[in-house]
């Protein structure tokens, strides 16, 4: 339970401290007078996020202390071990400084911890009631989140809805696996193309160098057979060096004398030789002369060279090397897509099936859940003045916009809670039918059933009578004191009906100090409370209306605490 709240630099709040008792305590005061700074500091303590405007004018920073005792709460004292924070003889005490500058400090006992931290302790510690959860309470998934509560199932959905998500990433995956197949598809094809066009042409560096040199030696035989090819035309073509040689060695035939002879004989030799060298030439031509076939292989490898290298070598023999070495791991990547894609599919399989089979179970327990609260929500409805209401949660297939049957990250179960508040008339939706004052009553019926079931041992209401009075609110305050019997429950009220069924109360009011106005909390017993209970009723405090509070504060006698409201 909460026993004491020390709040420095909030607001109206310049440095106060409040003594909070077991049982029922009421706040009061006008408006304006400062409450709802109590639950704001409040919340700063269930891990609310701070705000620097805030902080009282001319001070740099505020600061919130509560000092909790720590009795029969197994979960809270687990949590406080993970966070290795040790109790000081069943006492937690919870600190929170906002600064100016924008910093913050919190603290458990003094260890330092988390704003994420503190929330996951105060929910073991406090429920509290805000204004403005009449209106949450017409939320469907709200609703579900309170359903799952008394149905103890809360980690069991949460659980669900991270696998859920767990589904959806590798629902996603998929979808990018196999976008990316389709890619690799392409790719594929062009890569086989591709490895069957260079190992047709087997490429290496050595055989691109020998066919270099070869091209190069068969470019230099071409010009060697044009100059032998020149050299025989101008030998033994029709009136050719030979041809004319013999001719004019005919013509010289006539010449008789012994040095002509000589001459003659040595002009034969001559012709011979030179007959006999244009043969070794056609000898020499013939043999350096390369087939059309090699010449043109020769060549039609170099081009093929030159287009790989272009297509797959940005135009280097290295490159198109460097390719083809790629080609086996790029095709050994498709191959590793596949296995992820079949990989993946295999988990959504067993994640669908892992939901489906968890989602059958929490659908159970909403159900058993459902009945129960329906069951203590009608009785206590009916405590409570609503004794012709009905109260129904409609558990239905969860559908998409086409009207199929679909999966959520809270499971496959539709939930809404259905009211009517009298006789004969149709169920309907909260948000649609239920005013103010039935909505405060069937908010606190819901309260009083999680109290049953969760561990918080402080229950903190904001305006819980909003909409009601008259015998409505005393049957209300009633069942709040009944609630505080085994749960400490803080209320901020308007009422004297409520007020005055406290066991203490708890009064604020606005005092300007030297031109500072500041908030000033005190509880208040005997003449005074029914002085308060008294302007509560009527705004004064005439004769009239402290007897009215004395009557009122006679219904607080079975409480066992009349001294706190006798004079």
């Amino acid at each position: 339970m909460l026993e004491e709240l020390r709040v420095r630099n909030y607001a109206l709040l310049d440095n106060i401290k409040v003594t909070f008792r077991d049982g029922f305590t009421v706040l009061t005061g006008e408006t304006g007078a400062g409450k709802s700074l109590i639950v704001g500091a409040l919340g700063l303590l269930l891990g609310e996020k701070a705000s620097i405007s805030s902080i009282r004018h001319g001070t740099e920073e505020m600061e919130v202390v509560g000092i909790i005792r720590v009795e029969n709460a197994p979960d809270l004292e687990a949590l406080l071990g993970e966070y290795d924070i040790l109790l000081d003889e069943s006492i937690l005490e919870l600190r929170r400084i906002v600064r100016m500058k924008g910093t913050s400090s919190i603290y458990a006992n003094g260890i330092r911890i988390t704003r994420e931290q503190l929330q996951n302790l105060a929910r073991y510690i406090f429920d509290l009631h805000g204004q403005h959860e009449h209106q949450s309470l017409y939320s469907r998934e709200n609703q579900r989140i309170i359903l799952d509560k008394v149905a103890q199932i809360s980690d069991d959905v949460s659980h669900f809805g991270r696998q859920f998500m767990r589904l959806k990433q590798e629902r996603e995956q998929l979808a990018m696996l196999k976008r990316e197949a389709a890619a690799l598809k392409e790719e594929e094809i062009f890569l086989e193309q591709a490895r069957i066009e260079i190992e047709v042409l087997q490429p290496s560096e050595l055989d691109k160098e020998e066919l270099v040199l070869r091209a190069k030696h068969l470019e230099d035989r071409e010009r060697t057979q044009d100059v032998l090819q020149h050299f025989q035309d101008s030998i033994r073509r029709n009136n050719g060096i030979l041809m004319q040689l013999k001719e004019l060695r005919s013509s010289l035939s006539i010449l008789s004398d012994e040095r002509s002879q000589n001459l003659l004989d040595r002009l034969d030799g001559s012709i011979l030789e030179i007959d006999d060298i244009s043969e070794s030439f056609i000898d020499l031509k013939e043999e350096i002369i390369g087939t059309n076939e090699e010449i043109d292989q020769t060549h039609r490898r170099l081009i093929e060279y030159q287009r790989l290298e272009k297509k797959y070598g940005s135009g280097t023999l290295l490159g198109l090397m460097r390719f083809y070495d790629d080609i086996e791991s790029k095709l050994g990547s498709i191959e590793q897509s596949e296995e992820l894609q079949e990989a993946c599919e295999a988990r959504i399989r067993q994640l669908e099936a892992a939901l489906r089979q968890e989602a059958q179970k929490i659908s159970q327990s909403r159900q058993a859940a459902a009945t129960l609260i329906e069951s203590k929500i009608s009785c206590l409805l009916a405590d409570l003045s609503l004794n012709k209401a009905l109260f129904e949660i409609r558990i239905e297939p969860r559908r998409n916009a086409a009207g199929e049957r679909t999966i959520g990250t809270s499971g496959v179960d539709d939930i809404e809670f259905l009211f009517s508040a009298n006789a004969g008339e149709p169920l309907k939706s909260l948000k649609d039918i239920a005013s103010g004052g039935e909505i405060s009553r069937i908010l606190l019926a819901l309260k009083s059933v999680l109290a049953e079931q969760e561990e918080v041992q402080c229950l903190i209401f904001d305006e819980i009578d909003t909409g009601i009075g008259g015998e409505v609110a005393i049957q209300v305050a009633k069942h709040i004191q009944e609630l505080a019997l085994c749960k400490q429950v803080i209320c901020i009220t308007h009422l004297a009906s409520i007020a005055a069924r406290a066991k203490s109360q708890l009064k604020l009011e606005k005092q300007v100090v030297d031109n500072h106005t500041k908030t000033l909390v005190q509880e208040i017993v005997g003449q005074q409370r029914i002085e308060e209970i008294a302007r509560m009723l009527s705004g004064s405090t005439d004769i009239s209306a402290l007897e009215h509070a004395k009557s009122l504060l006679g219904l607080g006698e079975d409480n066992g605490k009349k001294e706190y409201y006798e004079p």
